[in-house]
């Protein structure tokens, strides 16, 4: 789904990752009422994986994001991710970034981090 909606929208794919949107810091940052909801979910979806490809890691919030042990397994992250995008309703002014981190912050125990 993130290959069609680059394509339909002239977004640039990643060389070395088909799927994975080149986004240059803005395409994350893309208004809901811009895109519409049903590719605004597509691009919710595609938030995390993306980040996660770029070298951005989620830990278990309050510990030692540094010690293998208190990552969260990326496939557990993107479950409860899709979960979350499967009942949000996104409103107009909504970025998928911005959901994403309210996500990380309001609705469960992690936090992203870079190394």
């Amino acid at each position: 789904q993130g290959t069609d909606l680059a394509m339909r929208k002239g977004w640039q794919p990643s060389e070395s990752v088909p799927w994975l949107i080149v986004h240059r810091g803005f395409i994350h940052d893309t208004p809901c009422s811009d895109l519409g909801v049903q590719d605004f979910r597509i691009l919710m979806m595609h938030v995390p994986r993306a980040r996660f490809e770029a070298g951005y890691y989620v830990h278990v919030r309050g510990r030692c994001a540094y010690m293998a042990e208190n990552r969260v397994a990326k496939e557990k992250l993107f479950e409860a991710w899709d979960d979350f995008v499967e009942v949000y309703d996104p409103k107009p002014t909504d970025t998928a970034v911005d959901l994403y981190r309210r996500f990380l912050d309001e609705t469960s125990q992690w936090k992203e981090y870079t190394f």
